[in-house]
């Protein structure tokens, strides 16, 4: 995206947001299903709640921050993305691992 910027054309935009998009669409099952997976006996009601609670106040807090900065909208958008990297190490880390396995022991 950030790349493509330069051009000032409709598909410079939207090519990035496609891909982005089809990604968020292929993994959001699956990521949701793997946070509820714990909560085998009641993963339609509180933690589905809490999932919902994290994903919007978590989204909704990175782009109150970033509307502060007052850049262009690919460059807001490709930094938006790049925030979740950190997000990404911390899920594939050995602590989040062992936490969920401890979690995951102690419900069955």
């Amino acid at each position: 995206m950030l790349a493509l910027s330069v051009y000032k054309e409709v598909w410079a935009f939207m090519v990035p947001m496609f891909l982005s998009s089809l990604g968020y669409a292929l993994i959001l099952a699956s990521a949701a299903g793997k946070a509820l997976a714990p909560f085998d006996k009641n993963a339609g009601t509180a933690a589905a709640a809490l999932l919902g609670l994290f994903q919007m106040s978590g989204s909704g807090l990175i782009v109150t921050l970033l509307q502060w900065l007052n850049l262009d909208a690919p460059i807001l958008l490709a930094l938006t993305m790049l925030l979740l990297i950190p997000s990404l190490f911390i899920l594939k880390s050995k602590f989040t691992n062992d936490w969920y396995l401890m979690k995951r022991e102690a419900i069955t």
